[in-house]
């Protein structure tokens, strides 16, 4: 049974591979970004955009994360208006052009206003732009470069203090 199956989707790979005449996908470091700060700060940041055998033209778009009561998350084109952290994030470019054989670096700045504080998790979403291809199957690869900012402010954490201990026996006389 578990042969038949792996069988038929080895087949269907293989068909889907041969059909499709378009692929897009680039390399994106680093995925991951954090930073730890205090209100009135300010980070800089590099994501190094690496190419294809040809030249692709690449956007860049901050996106903010939305979880489903499901469980899974999708992504929403980043409004300052409803999540403030978007408007904290300025990238030097939105629109980029990957030569083959450079590697295309995009520089970014968060700005942490002085009335922040928890943490905060933004995206930018790179996406080569897709030309038309004709006929067949198209393969397009996203990805979500996660930004977290932890800002860490006086107040934000409560102390916990112990007055005292005692040690106390039950209505059986146990401690």
């Amino acid at each position: 049974m578990f042969r038949s199956k792996l069988g038929t989707f080895v087949l269907v790979v293989l068909v889907l591979g041969l059909w499709s005449s378009h692929g897009y996908a680039i390399g994106v470091q680093p995925m991951v970004l954090d930073f730890s700060g205090r209100p009135g700060e300010q980070y800089q940041f590099e994501i190094s955009v690496f190419p294809e055998a040809s030249q692709r033209v690449v956007y860049l778009s901050l996106c903010q994360p939305i979880q489903s009561i499901d469980g899974s998350v999708t992504f929403v084109e980043g409004d300052p208006s409803v999540y403030p952290p978007i408007g904290w994030l300025r990238l030097e470019k939105e629109r980029i052009v990957v030569p083959p054989g450079e590697p295309t670096v995009v520089r970014g700045t968060i700005s942490i206003p002085f009335g922040a504080g928890g943490s905060y998790t933004t995206f930018v979403m790179i996406e080569p732009v897709v030309e038309d291809a004709g006929e067949g199957v198209m393969i397009i690869v996203r990805y979500a470069v996660r930004l977290t900012v932890n800002v860490d402010r006086p107040g934000l954490r409560s102390e916990l203090q112990i007055l005292s201990t005692d040690l106390v026996a039950d209505d059986e006389g146990r401690p």
